[in-house]
Protein backbone atom coordinates (compact mmCIF):
# COMPACT_ATOMS: atom_id res chain seq x y z
CA UNK A 1 0.00 0.00 0.00
CA UNK A 2 1.08 3.58 -0.97
CA UNK A 3 0.87 4.68 3.14
CA UNK A 4 3.02 1.43 3.84
CA UNK A 5 6.36 2.52 1.38
CA UNK A 6 9.31 2.88 2.76
CA UNK A 7 10.79 5.88 2.40
CA UNK A 8 13.72 5.09 4.55
CA UNK A 9 17.64 3.66 3.91
CA UNK A 10 20.52 2.52 5.87
CA UNK A 11 21.56 5.79 7.26
CA UNK A 12 18.21 6.99 8.34
CA UNK A 13 17.31 7.37 11.98
CA UNK A 14 13.95 5.88 12.09
CA UNK A 15 11.83 6.37 15.09
CA UNK A 16 10.60 2.85 16.74
CA UNK A 17 6.72 4.12 17.17
CA UNK A 18 6.60 4.49 13.31
CA UNK A 19 8.25 1.67 12.27
CA UNK A 20 6.34 -0.63 14.43
CA UNK A 21 3.03 1.08 13.63
CA UNK A 22 3.48 0.15 9.83
CA UNK A 23 4.33 -4.09 11.15
CA UNK A 24 1.89 -4.22 13.84
CA UNK A 25 -0.65 -3.18 10.32
CA UNK A 26 1.54 -6.06 8.10
CA UNK A 27 1.38 -7.99 11.01
CA UNK A 28 -2.44 -8.30 11.85
CA UNK A 29 -3.25 -8.12 7.81
CA UNK A 30 -1.10 -10.99 7.02
CA UNK A 31 -2.63 -13.16 10.25
CA UNK A 32 -5.47 -12.67 8.22
CA UNK A 33 -4.32 -13.50 4.97
CA UNK A 34 -2.96 -16.60 6.01
CA UNK A 35 -6.54 -18.14 6.97
CA UNK A 36 -6.60 -18.79 3.28
CA UNK A 37 -3.64 -21.31 2.80
CA UNK A 38 -6.31 -23.32 5.97
CA UNK A 39 -9.49 -22.86 3.79
CA UNK A 40 -8.18 -24.02 0.60
CA UNK A 41 -6.08 -26.76 1.97
CA UNK A 42 -8.89 -28.20 4.42
CA UNK A 43 -11.58 -28.02 2.03
CA UNK A 44 -9.57 -29.49 -0.90
CA UNK A 45 -9.81 -26.77 -3.18
CA UNK A 46 -6.17 -26.52 -3.74
CA UNK A 47 -5.79 -29.90 -4.81
CA UNK A 48 -8.47 -29.85 -7.11
CA UNK A 49 -6.83 -26.86 -8.63
CA UNK A 50 -3.56 -28.27 -8.58
CA UNK A 51 -4.93 -30.85 -11.32
CA UNK A 52 -5.95 -27.73 -14.19
CA UNK A 53 -2.62 -25.49 -13.12
CA UNK A 54 0.19 -27.04 -15.19
CA UNK A 55 3.69 -25.89 -17.19
CA UNK A 56 2.14 -23.30 -19.09
CA UNK A 57 0.61 -21.35 -16.12
CA UNK A 58 3.70 -21.92 -14.08
CA UNK A 59 6.38 -21.04 -16.64
CA UNK A 60 5.06 -17.20 -17.25
CA UNK A 61 4.82 -16.59 -12.83
CA UNK A 62 8.11 -17.80 -12.56
CA UNK A 63 9.72 -15.89 -15.16
CA UNK A 64 7.98 -13.02 -13.49
CA UNK A 65 9.01 -13.80 -10.13
CA UNK A 66 12.70 -13.87 -11.42
CA UNK A 67 12.35 -10.32 -13.29
CA UNK A 68 10.18 -8.79 -10.45
CA UNK A 69 13.60 -9.26 -8.49
CA UNK A 70 15.75 -7.56 -10.83
CA UNK A 71 15.86 -3.86 -9.28
CA UNK A 72 16.60 -5.59 -5.74
CA UNK A 73 19.15 -7.31 -7.64
CA UNK A 74 20.83 -4.57 -9.28
CA UNK A 75 20.88 -2.10 -6.17
CA UNK A 76 22.49 -4.67 -4.10
CA UNK A 77 25.25 -5.94 -7.11
CA UNK A 78 25.73 -2.74 -7.92
CA UNK A 79 27.22 -1.63 -4.43
CA UNK A 80 30.66 -3.33 -4.66
CA UNK A 81 32.62 -5.41 -7.13
CA UNK A 82 32.68 -8.42 -4.64
CA UNK A 83 29.02 -9.32 -5.68
CA UNK A 84 30.24 -10.02 -9.29
CA UNK A 85 33.16 -12.33 -7.02
CA UNK A 86 30.59 -13.89 -5.58
CA UNK A 87 28.47 -14.76 -8.35
CA UNK A 88 31.42 -16.15 -10.23
CA UNK A 89 32.87 -18.23 -7.57
CA UNK A 90 28.91 -20.02 -7.88
CA UNK A 91 29.22 -20.21 -11.51
CA UNK A 92 32.47 -21.93 -11.21
CA UNK A 93 31.34 -24.42 -8.18
CA UNK A 94 28.11 -25.00 -9.59
CA UNK A 95 28.50 -25.79 -13.30
CA UNK A 96 31.98 -26.43 -14.09
CA UNK A 97 33.36 -28.35 -10.86
CA UNK A 98 29.85 -29.87 -10.00
CA UNK A 99 30.95 -33.25 -10.86
CA UNK A 100 34.53 -32.76 -9.67
CA UNK A 101 35.14 -35.17 -6.98
CA UNK A 102 37.84 -34.02 -4.52
CA UNK A 103 40.38 -36.70 -2.92
CA UNK A 104 41.25 -36.58 0.11
CA UNK A 105 42.47 -39.05 2.66
CA UNK A 106 41.01 -40.84 6.02
CA UNK A 107 42.13 -43.29 8.73
CA UNK A 108 40.25 -46.52 8.74
CA UNK A 109 40.16 -48.23 11.68
CA UNK A 110 38.90 -51.65 10.93
CA UNK A 111 41.51 -51.97 8.61
CA UNK A 112 44.66 -50.20 10.29
CA UNK A 113 45.74 -48.10 7.29
CA UNK A 114 45.17 -44.41 5.50
CA UNK A 115 42.28 -44.85 2.64
CA UNK A 116 41.43 -42.09 0.02
CA UNK A 117 37.95 -41.33 -0.46
CA UNK A 118 36.45 -39.06 -3.31
CA UNK A 119 33.42 -36.17 -2.32
CA UNK A 120 31.68 -33.65 -4.98
CA UNK A 121 32.60 -30.98 -2.18
CA UNK A 122 32.04 -28.19 -5.12
CA UNK A 123 28.64 -29.44 -6.38
CA UNK A 124 27.43 -30.39 -2.49
CA UNK A 125 28.37 -27.14 -0.89
CA UNK A 126 28.60 -24.27 -3.76
CA UNK A 127 26.75 -21.88 -1.73
CA UNK A 128 28.83 -22.21 1.83
CA UNK A 129 31.58 -22.03 -0.29
CA UNK A 130 31.07 -18.50 -2.19
CA UNK A 131 29.96 -16.86 1.37
CA UNK A 132 33.24 -18.07 2.92
CA UNK A 133 35.48 -16.88 0.02
CA UNK A 134 33.45 -13.74 -0.21
CA UNK A 135 33.11 -13.08 3.62
CA UNK A 136 37.02 -13.80 3.77
CA UNK A 137 37.93 -11.20 0.75
CA UNK A 138 35.77 -8.38 2.71
CA UNK A 139 37.89 -8.95 5.95
CA UNK A 140 40.90 -8.99 4.01
CA UNK A 141 39.96 -5.78 2.77
CA UNK A 142 38.92 -4.45 6.00
CA UNK A 143 41.88 -5.17 7.73
CA UNK A 144 44.22 -3.85 5.01
CA UNK A 145 42.48 -1.03 4.57
CA UNK A 146 41.75 -1.72 0.74
CA UNK A 147 38.17 -1.00 1.38
CA UNK A 148 37.62 3.29 2.85
CA UNK A 149 36.36 3.27 5.65
CA UNK A 150 32.03 3.04 5.70
CA UNK A 151 32.64 1.19 2.74
CA UNK A 152 29.98 -1.23 2.23
CA UNK A 153 32.22 -4.13 1.71
CA UNK A 154 33.57 -3.62 5.05
CA UNK A 155 32.74 -6.11 7.78
CA UNK A 156 32.98 -3.47 10.76
CA UNK A 157 30.62 -1.22 9.38
CA UNK A 158 28.59 0.77 12.61
CA UNK A 159 25.77 -0.96 11.94
CA UNK A 160 26.74 -4.31 11.49
CA UNK A 161 28.29 -3.48 14.94
CA UNK A 162 25.59 -2.28 16.41
CA UNK A 163 23.44 -5.28 15.55
CA UNK A 164 26.39 -8.06 16.73
CA UNK A 165 26.69 -5.46 20.38
CA UNK A 166 23.10 -5.32 21.04
CA UNK A 167 21.43 -8.40 19.76
CA UNK A 168 21.24 -10.49 23.24
CA UNK A 169 22.86 -13.89 23.37
CA UNK A 170 19.25 -16.19 23.33
CA UNK A 171 16.02 -14.80 23.10
CA UNK A 172 12.81 -16.64 22.03
CA UNK A 173 9.82 -14.46 19.96
CA UNK A 174 6.83 -14.52 21.04
CA UNK A 175 3.13 -13.30 19.61
CA UNK A 176 2.35 -9.63 20.80
CA UNK A 177 5.99 -8.35 21.32
CA UNK A 178 5.53 -5.38 19.54
CA UNK A 179 1.83 -4.83 20.78
CA UNK A 180 -1.82 -5.14 19.50
CA UNK A 181 -1.77 -5.99 15.47
CA UNK A 182 -3.99 -4.16 13.40
CA UNK A 183 -5.80 -5.20 10.01
CA UNK A 184 -6.02 -3.06 7.17
CA UNK A 185 -8.44 -4.32 4.47
CA UNK A 186 -6.64 -3.44 1.28
CA UNK A 187 -3.39 -4.73 2.87
CA UNK A 188 -5.06 -7.80 3.83
CA UNK A 189 -6.56 -8.54 0.02
CA UNK A 190 -2.99 -7.72 -1.30
CA UNK A 191 -2.00 -10.92 1.03
CA UNK A 192 -4.72 -12.90 -0.36
CA UNK A 193 -3.40 -12.14 -3.99
CA UNK A 194 -0.08 -12.77 -3.29
CA UNK A 195 -1.14 -16.24 -1.18
CA UNK A 196 -2.83 -17.01 -4.40
CA UNK A 197 0.01 -16.25 -6.84
CA UNK A 198 2.23 -18.41 -4.51
CA UNK A 199 0.19 -21.45 -3.94
CA UNK A 200 0.10 -21.09 -8.01
CA UNK A 201 4.04 -21.23 -7.74
CA UNK A 202 4.32 -24.15 -5.02
CA UNK A 203 2.22 -26.18 -6.69
CA UNK A 204 4.99 -26.09 -9.43
CA UNK A 205 7.78 -26.26 -6.90
CA UNK A 206 6.22 -29.52 -5.73
CA UNK A 207 5.88 -30.99 -9.10
CA UNK A 208 9.58 -30.28 -9.88
CA UNK A 209 10.59 -31.71 -6.60
CA UNK A 210 8.99 -34.85 -7.31
CA UNK A 211 10.75 -34.96 -10.60
CA UNK A 212 14.03 -34.40 -8.87
CA UNK A 213 13.28 -36.46 -6.18
CA UNK A 214 12.51 -39.43 -8.78
CA UNK A 215 9.20 -39.97 -7.53
CA UNK A 216 5.37 -39.74 -8.88
CA UNK A 217 3.42 -36.19 -9.28
CA UNK A 218 2.10 -35.50 -6.01
CA UNK A 219 -1.25 -36.76 -4.99
CA UNK A 220 -4.28 -34.26 -4.27
CA UNK A 221 -3.84 -35.25 -0.30
CA UNK A 222 -0.23 -34.46 -0.10
CA UNK A 223 -0.31 -31.45 -1.88
CA UNK A 224 -3.59 -30.36 0.51
CA UNK A 225 -1.21 -31.14 3.64
CA UNK A 226 1.35 -28.85 1.84
CA UNK A 227 -0.57 -25.60 1.55
CA UNK A 228 -2.32 -26.12 5.19
CA UNK A 229 1.56 -26.03 6.46
CA UNK A 230 2.79 -23.50 4.32
CA UNK A 231 -0.58 -21.53 6.09
CA UNK A 232 1.00 -22.83 9.90
CA UNK A 233 4.37 -21.39 8.65
CA UNK A 234 2.60 -17.85 7.49
CA UNK A 235 0.24 -17.98 10.61
CA UNK A 236 3.18 -18.28 13.18
CA UNK A 237 4.96 -15.79 11.34
CA UNK A 238 3.23 -13.40 10.95
CA UNK A 239 1.88 -13.79 15.36
CA UNK A 240 5.83 -12.76 16.14
CA UNK A 241 5.86 -10.14 13.65
CA UNK A 242 8.02 -11.45 11.06
CA UNK A 243 5.82 -9.68 8.04
CA UNK A 244 6.36 -12.17 5.46
CA UNK A 245 4.81 -15.07 4.77
CA UNK A 246 6.31 -18.96 4.68
CA UNK A 247 5.74 -20.78 1.18
CA UNK A 248 8.21 -22.52 -0.57
CA UNK A 249 10.84 -21.49 -2.79
CA UNK A 250 11.81 -22.25 -6.56
CA UNK A 251 16.13 -21.55 -5.65
CA UNK A 252 15.87 -24.23 -2.64
CA UNK A 253 13.73 -27.00 -5.46
CA UNK A 254 16.95 -25.79 -7.82
CA UNK A 255 19.72 -26.38 -5.62
CA UNK A 256 18.69 -29.78 -4.50
CA UNK A 257 18.88 -30.93 -8.08
CA UNK A 258 22.64 -29.19 -7.95
CA UNK A 259 23.42 -30.67 -4.50
CA UNK A 260 21.75 -34.09 -5.42
CA UNK A 261 20.62 -33.96 -1.78
CA UNK A 262 16.48 -34.81 -1.47
CA UNK A 263 16.74 -36.67 1.35
CA UNK A 264 13.70 -35.64 4.31
CA UNK A 265 15.62 -36.18 7.40
CA UNK A 266 18.39 -33.70 5.49
CA UNK A 267 15.88 -31.07 5.10
CA UNK A 268 14.67 -31.73 8.69
CA UNK A 269 17.71 -31.10 10.38
CA UNK A 270 18.37 -28.12 8.53
CA UNK A 271 14.90 -26.94 9.27
CA UNK A 272 16.39 -27.35 13.06
CA UNK A 273 19.43 -25.51 12.60
CA UNK A 274 17.85 -22.91 11.41
CA UNK A 275 15.40 -22.98 14.36
CA UNK A 276 18.54 -22.72 16.62
CA UNK A 277 19.90 -19.69 14.81
CA UNK A 278 16.75 -17.93 15.23
CA UNK A 279 17.00 -18.50 19.05
CA UNK A 280 20.72 -18.05 19.45
CA UNK A 281 20.21 -14.65 18.38
CA UNK A 282 24.14 -13.59 18.08
CA UNK A 283 24.52 -15.86 15.69
CA UNK A 284 21.91 -14.75 13.42
CA UNK A 285 23.26 -11.48 14.24
CA UNK A 286 26.57 -12.78 12.58
CA UNK A 287 24.72 -13.92 9.65
CA UNK A 288 22.86 -10.16 9.27
CA UNK A 289 26.75 -9.02 9.14
CA UNK A 290 27.14 -10.27 5.97
CA UNK A 291 27.65 -7.41 3.41
CA UNK A 292 24.71 -6.63 1.15
CA UNK A 293 27.18 -6.79 -1.89
CA UNK A 294 27.46 -10.43 -1.47
CA UNK A 295 23.89 -10.94 -0.41
CA UNK A 296 23.72 -9.44 -3.91
CA UNK A 297 25.58 -12.27 -5.89
CA UNK A 298 23.89 -15.10 -3.90
CA UNK A 299 20.58 -13.32 -4.81
CA UNK A 300 21.49 -13.23 -8.38
CA UNK A 301 22.76 -17.15 -8.96
CA UNK A 302 19.18 -17.85 -6.94
CA UNK A 303 17.23 -16.31 -9.20
CA UNK A 304 19.33 -17.87 -12.37
CA UNK A 305 18.18 -20.89 -10.86
CA UNK A 306 14.69 -20.04 -10.67
CA UNK A 307 14.78 -19.53 -14.01
CA UNK A 308 16.05 -22.68 -14.70
CA UNK A 309 13.61 -24.44 -12.96
CA UNK A 310 11.12 -21.77 -14.83
CA UNK A 311 12.28 -23.51 -18.43
CA UNK A 312 12.84 -27.00 -16.88
CA UNK A 313 8.84 -27.04 -16.72
CA UNK A 314 8.95 -27.01 -20.28
CA UNK A 315 10.48 -30.04 -20.40
CA UNK A 316 7.09 -32.04 -21.15
CA UNK A 317 5.46 -29.38 -22.64
CA UNK A 318 4.47 -29.50 -26.85
CA UNK A 319 6.29 -26.60 -28.01
CA UNK A 320 5.39 -27.35 -31.63
CA UNK A 321 1.64 -26.32 -30.65
CA UNK A 322 0.59 -22.75 -31.52
CA UNK A 323 -1.89 -23.03 -28.87
CA UNK A 324 1.02 -23.46 -26.19
CA UNK A 325 3.19 -20.81 -27.52
CA UNK A 326 0.68 -17.96 -27.81
CA UNK A 327 -0.33 -19.01 -24.13
CA UNK A 328 2.60 -18.45 -22.82
CA UNK A 329 3.27 -15.58 -24.68
CA UNK A 330 0.48 -14.00 -24.48
CA UNK A 331 0.62 -14.26 -20.11
CA UNK A 332 4.26 -13.05 -20.17
CA UNK A 333 3.26 -10.07 -22.08
CA UNK A 334 -0.22 -9.16 -20.01
CA UNK A 335 2.16 -9.50 -16.83
CA UNK A 336 4.10 -6.50 -18.41
CA UNK A 337 1.44 -4.80 -20.15
CA UNK A 338 -1.34 -4.90 -17.63
CA UNK A 339 0.67 -3.51 -14.75
CA UNK A 340 1.99 -1.04 -16.69
CA UNK A 341 -0.84 0.68 -18.20
CA UNK A 342 -2.35 0.99 -14.14
CA UNK A 343 0.86 2.32 -12.79
CA UNK A 344 0.54 5.31 -15.21
CA UNK A 345 -3.68 4.97 -15.13
CA UNK A 346 -4.69 4.58 -11.10
CA UNK A 347 -8.03 3.05 -10.75
CA UNK A 348 -10.33 5.96 -9.20
CA UNK A 349 -13.52 4.83 -8.08
CA UNK A 350 -13.91 7.57 -5.85
CA UNK A 351 -13.41 5.08 -2.40
CA UNK A 352 -9.62 4.74 -1.56
CA UNK A 353 -9.47 1.09 -0.04
CA UNK A 354 -11.35 0.05 -3.21
CA UNK A 355 -9.37 2.01 -5.39
CA UNK A 356 -5.68 1.25 -3.27
CA UNK A 357 -6.95 -2.77 -2.95
CA UNK A 358 -7.49 -2.96 -7.41
CA UNK A 359 -3.97 -0.90 -8.16
CA UNK A 360 -2.46 -3.12 -5.63
CA UNK A 361 -3.69 -6.19 -7.23
CA UNK A 362 -3.12 -5.05 -10.91
CA UNK A 363 0.25 -3.80 -10.35
CA UNK A 364 1.25 -7.65 -9.45
CA UNK A 365 2.98 -9.20 -12.51
CA UNK A 366 3.11 -12.30 -11.67
CA UNK A 367 -0.41 -12.85 -10.52
CA UNK A 368 -1.95 -11.19 -13.85
CA UNK A 369 0.64 -13.46 -15.49
CA UNK A 370 -0.54 -16.67 -14.09
CA UNK A 371 -4.44 -15.62 -14.23
CA UNK A 372 -4.01 -15.40 -18.32
CA UNK A 373 -2.12 -18.49 -18.45
CA UNK A 374 -4.35 -20.51 -16.08
CA UNK A 375 -7.44 -19.09 -17.84
CA UNK A 376 -6.42 -19.30 -21.26
CA UNK A 377 -4.72 -22.92 -20.96
CA UNK A 378 -8.09 -24.64 -19.37
CA UNK A 379 -10.48 -22.73 -22.36
CA UNK A 380 -8.23 -22.92 -25.36
CA UNK A 381 -8.72 -26.00 -27.16
CA UNK A 382 -6.32 -27.74 -29.17
CA UNK A 383 -4.18 -29.73 -27.10
CA UNK A 384 -4.51 -32.76 -24.58
CA UNK A 385 -3.05 -33.32 -21.47
CA UNK A 386 0.25 -34.48 -22.18
CA UNK A 387 0.54 -31.95 -24.82
CA UNK A 388 0.03 -29.14 -22.21
CA UNK A 389 2.48 -30.99 -20.08
CA UNK A 390 0.82 -32.99 -17.10
CA UNK A 391 2.39 -35.88 -16.32
CA UNK A 392 1.00 -38.98 -17.50
CA UNK A 393 -1.32 -40.78 -14.79
CA UNK A 394 1.10 -43.33 -12.89
CA UNK A 395 0.01 -47.01 -14.58
CA UNK A 396 1.50 -48.27 -10.96
CA UNK A 397 -0.34 -48.08 -7.87
CA UNK A 398 1.16 -50.27 -5.83
CA UNK A 399 3.79 -48.55 -4.56
CA UNK A 400 5.07 -50.03 -1.70
CA UNK A 401 5.52 -47.50 1.72
CA UNK A 402 9.31 -47.53 1.48
CA UNK A 403 9.73 -46.32 -2.14
CA UNK A 404 6.57 -43.88 -1.88
CA UNK A 405 7.87 -40.35 -0.47
CA UNK A 406 4.15 -39.29 -0.26
CA UNK A 407 3.51 -42.22 2.79
CA UNK A 408 2.75 -40.88 6.30
CA UNK A 409 4.51 -42.56 8.98
CA UNK A 410 3.75 -46.80 9.83
CA UNK A 411 2.01 -45.44 13.14
CA UNK A 412 0.30 -42.69 11.72
CA UNK A 413 -1.05 -45.22 9.08
CA UNK A 414 -2.24 -47.87 11.40
CA UNK A 415 -4.40 -45.01 13.25
CA UNK A 416 -6.17 -43.60 10.01
CA UNK A 417 -7.20 -47.16 9.44
CA UNK A 418 -8.42 -47.81 12.68
CA UNK A 419 -10.63 -44.93 12.56
CA UNK A 420 -10.96 -44.78 8.36
CA UNK A 421 -13.84 -41.35 8.57
CA UNK A 422 -10.66 -39.31 9.15
CA UNK A 423 -9.70 -40.88 5.44
CA UNK A 424 -12.94 -38.84 4.30
CA UNK A 425 -11.04 -35.57 5.03
CA UNK A 426 -9.19 -33.72 1.33
CA UNK A 427 -5.43 -33.47 3.21
CA UNK A 428 -5.37 -37.33 4.27
CA UNK A 429 -4.93 -40.07 2.05
CA UNK A 430 -7.66 -42.23 1.46
CA UNK A 431 -8.21 -45.60 2.83
CA UNK A 432 -7.74 -47.41 -0.26
CA UNK A 433 -4.04 -45.72 -0.49
CA UNK A 434 -3.00 -46.39 3.25
CA UNK A 435 -4.10 -50.40 2.37
CA UNK A 436 -1.92 -50.45 -0.60
CA UNK A 437 1.32 -48.33 0.54
CA UNK A 438 1.09 -50.83 4.01
CA UNK A 439 1.09 -54.24 1.88
CA UNK A 440 -2.18 -54.96 2.57
CA UNK A 441 -3.47 -54.66 -0.91
CA UNK A 442 -5.41 -57.91 -0.61
CA UNK A 443 -7.86 -56.43 1.92
CA UNK A 444 -9.56 -54.46 -0.36
CA UNK A 445 -11.32 -56.70 -2.07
Amino acid sequence: MPENKCLANLSTAVPEEEYTAKLLQIQGSLLIASLTFFIVGSTGLVGLFAKLVGPVTITPLLIWLCLGIVPTMHEKMSLHWISIVTFGILIVMGIFLENFYVPFPYFSFSERSWKMARSRIFGQFPYLIAIATSWLICFLLTTTGAEPEGGVARTDRNQTVAVLKHSPWFQVPYPGQFGLPQVSVGLTLGFVASCIACMMESIGDYKTCAKISHQRSPPSSSVNRAIIVEGIGSLIGASVGLGTGITAYAECIALMNVTRVVSRSTMQIAAVLLILTGLFTKCAAVLASIPDAVIGGILAMGIAMICGVAMGNLQNVDLRLTRNLTIMGTAILMGALVPHHFENNKVNFGVKTLDDCLNMLLSIRMLIAALVGFILDNTVPGATREQRGFAVKDSDASIAAADDGYALPMLLQKLLLKYPRLCKLPFLPSKRSLLVSSGSSDTMS
